[in-house]
């Protein structure tokens, strides 16, 4: 039986990913965001290789990723049946002679023997469990020896992250005004909301109003649902643990992986996060750990 806490988290995911869907810029940048090339590895890995996409969601990204890359069937598996809901759609898109098995099941006690997968893809996941630990130690359970293991992981620190996952969560929790603004928060109301500032603002030749008013409409230029969507991910989850490069490698190598490699995977944006995309791939740039401390870190473990 799922907690109270599992099943607001994947309510939240099944209602995030659903609207993903509808939104071509989230399709084209999160069903692309590993290949081989990224994570180092020779361009055929995946060929014939049956892997594991432990937390698929509702949108099937990851798995889509995937098989695109050349696996032949990915098991994907999340907490209840609403990811069902897209696997229709989700099916017409997947490579011929390609298989995907859904499954309802827990990172934290997957249903499969010792060394099932040849690769495990844990992407955007282990954070929001009650126990991320166990999460790590059950991917590496189920994943073949001499497999990989690839995780994405919310990092700690810096003036974004830390207005976002710390200031901005806790006046969600605390403000009914604010919860009520982000949770129904897209792309429409984001437009009314800034054209009403707009509308207060005195108009007259100045140099000053007329630099206000390009900054305004630029940011319903540069604000999409892709973006809203993503802060929506960080503020609204239940849980969202946060980890520096030290601590994850400390923890993978205390489930008994025995290399771990930082991987960048370079995503390209089509709104405001374009402005500082370059950052994301550089933590170790004073820019980058004012604005993001640790950075998003995704780590490619061997077992």
């Amino acid at each position: 039986m799922l907690s109270k806490i599992e099943k607001n988290t994947r309510k939240l995911f099944h209602g995030i990913h659903s609207k993903h869907l509808a939104e071509k810029n989230s399709v084209s940048r999160l069903r692309a965001l590993i290949s081989s090339k990224k994570l180092g590895l020779s361009k055929n890995y995946l060929d014939n290789k049956r892997c594991l996409d432990a937390g698929c969601g509702s949108s099937f990204h990851g798995s889509i990723n995937l098989l695109k890359m050349g696996a032949q069937e990915v098991v994907a598996i999340d907490l209840n049946k609403s990811i069902f809901s897209h696997v229709k759609r989700i099916k017409k898109v997947i490579p011929k002679n390609k298989k995907l098995t859904v499954k309802v099941a827990s990172v934290l006690k997957l249903p499969f023997e010792n060394e099932t997968f040849d690769f495990v893809l844990c992407q955007g996941v282990m954070h929001h469990t009650t126990n991320p630990e166990k999460a790590v130690k059950e991917c590496y359970r189920v994943l073949k020896k001499g497999g990989y293991a690839y995780f994405q992981i919310c990092g700690k620190g810096g003036i974004v992250q830390e207005f976002l996952m710390d200031f901005l969560r806790k006046q969600y929790k605390e403000d009914i005004l604010i919860k009520k603004f982000l949770k129904d928060l897209n792309k429409i109301k984001f437009t009314q909301f800034i054209n009403k500032i707009k509308s207060k603002i005195k108009r007259n030749k100045s140099l000053e109003t007329k630099a206000t008013l390009q900054f305004l409409n630029s940011l319903i230029t540069l604000v999409d649902d892709d973006l809203i969507l993503t802060v929506q991910d960080r503020v609204l989850s239940p849980l969202y643990y946060q980890y520096n490069f030290s601590e994850v490698s400390k923890l993978m190598k205390k489930c008994k992986f025995k290399s771990i490699k930082r991987v960048f995977t370079y995503p390209s944006y089509k709104n405001l996060r374009n402005t500082v995309a370059y950052y994301y791939n550089k933590p170790n740039d004073k820019i980058s750990k004012l604005l993001y401390g640790s950075g998003l870190i995704n780590v490619l473990c061997k077992k």
